[in-house]
């Protein structure tokens, strides 16, 4: 049971096949619980934490969307049925609106009125047929408002007769809405003075008359509002063509371009002389505009065309702005090429010295982290050298390296082939470092630094094997040489490799006796530096911490240094451009190190995850 349901995301509820709406304490029918059990439960891509609202296309939630909605649901309304055919008509707003009464029998008829108990009666009184006085009826089919049609416009009775309401007003306003709309107008209005203002009764040629003058006017009004329309357009696409011809001007002033400076000169003033000849022809009334549809879709012409120019100039501009900003970065990645290979061949001389002489007279008190840091290269030189050993033995026993590798690190994905060895070497170092920075046995319970430093500067150079035979097989540096093989060197590795077991045996005999492969030496000096590394880490004053980064984590240079850079950046590269992914974290090859607040970066392999 969940105990916040105000907190609920959709994946709090899908339980991998379907979803778990028992489980939601809000009452529920079960109509509605059939009905989220049979949603799709949307793929990774889809999934982000927002509201969404289904039945609107955008999947955004407003009152439109929903008031459209509850309509559809409890009415059954279809949103093409509308009223837009009535407004978007071009009659006054009080046509509209009184064709809008009509249709909703909201006019005050004598059935409208006889109805609501203020009329006696809901026959016409104007016309002999004794019949009831509908909308229609008192609008069209009455003999009064039949004689005044036919004196307007006989069409708008012939074509229409005996049609509805609704239909006989949707094609007359399709065919003449301005003679339409007055004409129905002053119907309604000669209907009211026969009824309320029987001492001045209008005859039918003055109704006529009333509606073919405001029909007129109605002409005039539209005639003039489209020249206006028609002035506003021409107005803003003069002041667009202006200002395209502007942006040419400036662009022509870098490089230096006379004759394109002149034509965008001349295109300013000419524009200017256009807009000036406007607004007089505007000031006497002179606007004649013979086809104001042609005339204004023409001006909206010349402004889109204006506005791609203007476009286009700029596009130019950041084009020229990109192009700027690739050479500054072509020659900052040159730059940083340079320092790399500079940085890296310092690397290259500082551990090729490889001496370890500023360690014989070292105190404690001299004692910082940077000697840590030159031992640990001299330390991971070696484990490097082991590893590729171990490899060169595992090709000579025909060993299947990729299936190694993938028992090593099932998941990851190698960019090239020859990249297996980092798994290998991840093997070897962790299991290596493992339990680092913990105090020994005999040194555990008086922790002294300037004994663990003595320790250090006594093996560091010492010959292992000649260390082995002649001292205590029960010293911590033996146990800790003992374990670290069984650990590292498996039982089938050693067979396959040598074809006995006798490295491990004669270890495990504890008598002194040391195997003389080249294999077990390599071993032991490896094992030697990694003790001696833990000794010098054991001296320090600050906290020594080992870290490494967990898979699939991104890339972070203030923790971590990429191992096969060159390979991976160019790998980078097309995964970007392909979209297929990113560059994350497949392993740890080397942990990183903390000391106090300083960091020694982990050394990790990147792979691409989709």
């Amino acid at each position: 049971m969940f105990t916040d349901q105000f907190d609920f995301i959709v994946a709090d509820l899908w339980k991998g096949v379907t979803y778990e709406v028992d489980s939601l304490t809000t009452p529920i029918s079960h109509e509605i619980k059939q009905f989220i059990r049979g949603l799709r439960y949307p793929s990774l891509t889809e999934l982000k934490l927002q509201w969404e609202w289904w039945p609107a296309a955008t999947k955004k939630y407003s009152a439109n969307e929903d008031y459209r909605w509850l309509l559809e649901k409890t009415l059954n309304w279809n949103a093409n049925n509308n009223w837009n055919w009535l407004w978007n008509t071009k009659i006054l707003e009080k046509f509209k609106f009184t064709v809008w009464l009509g249709l909703h029998d909201a006019l005050p008829t004598e059935t409208f009125r006889f109805k609501r108990h203020l009329a006696s009666s809901d026959m016409c009184k104007r016309c002999s047929n004794k019949a009831q006085e509908t909308m229609e009826h008192c609008l069209r089919d009455c003999e009064r408002s039949k004689a005044i049609w036919h004196m307007f416009d006989p069409s708008i009775l012939d074509s229409t007769a005996g049609t509805a309401p609704e239909e006989w007003f949707r094609k007359v306003l399709a065919d003449n809405e301005a003679f339409f709309g007055a004409g129905f107008w002053w119907v309604w209005r000669h209907k009211c003075n026969d009824i309320f203002n029987t001492d001045n009764l209008w005859t039918n040629h003055k109704v006529v008359a009333l509606a073919r003058i405001t029909a007129k006017d109605l002409q005039v009004y539209r005639n003039r509002n489209s020249a206006f329309r028609t002035l506003i357009a021409r107005l803003f696409a003069g002041v667009t063509t202006i200002k395209a011809s502007y942006a040419e001007l400036q662009m022509a002033q870098q490089p230096y371009n006379n004759e394109a400076i002149q034509k965008a000169d001349q295109a300013v003033v000419d524009e200017l002389i256009s807009i000036s000849e406007l607004k007089k022809r505007f000031l006497k009334k002179e606007l004649n505009i013979s086809s104001p549809q042609v005339t204004l879709m023409l001006a909206e012409v010349q402004e889109q065309q204006s506005l791609m120019k203007t476009f286009g100039i700029t596009i130019q501009n950041l084009q020229s702005l990109v192009d700027t900003k690739d050479s500054e970065i072509s020659s900052l990645k040159k730059q940083l090429h340079e320092y790399t290979a500079f940085n890296k061949s310092l690397e290259k001389k500082l551990h090729s010295s490889g001496s370890l002489s500023k360690f014989e007279s070292l105190h404690l008190s001299a004692l910082n982290t940077t000697h840590f840091i030159h031992f640990l290269q001299h330390t991971l030189s070696s484990m490097k050298s082991f590893t590729k050993l171990m490899i060169k033995e595992m090709e000579s026993s025909n060993w299947d390296l990729e299936l190694a590798a993938k028992c090593i690190q099932p998941d990851a994905v190698f960019i090239k082939q020859s990249h297996r060895c980092y798994a290998f070497e991840s093997f070897v170092n962790m299991t290596m470092f493992e339990g680092f920075n913990v105090p020994s046995e005999p040194l555990q319970k008086h922790h002294n630094r300037n004994l663990y430093l003595e320790n250090f500067k006594r093996h560091k150079s010492l010959n292992t094997k000649h260390y082995l035979s002649a001292h205590d097989p029960n010293s911590s540096f033996a146990r800790f040489l003992k374990s670290k093989y069984l650990q590292v060197v498996h039982e089938k590795m050693e067979c396959s490799f040598f074809g006995n077991l006798n490295h491990r045996k004669l270890l495990k005999l504890n008598n002194g006796g040391v195997p003389d492969s080249a294999f077990f030496v390599a071993f032991a000096e490896m094992a030697k530096r990694v003790w001696c590394l833990d000794c010098l880490a054991l001296s320090l004053d600050e906290d020594v911490r080992i870290f490494q980064v967990k898979k699939n984590t991104r890339f972070s240079e203030a923790y971590m240094e990429c191992e096969a850079e060159k390979v991976v950046s160019t790998s980078s590269e097309e995964v970007t451009d392909s979209d297929s992914g990113e560059l994350r974290v497949g392993f740890t090859v080397v942990p990183g190190f903390m000391i106090g607040k300083s960091v020694i970066q982990s050394q990790v392999y990147l792979s691409p995850v989709s």
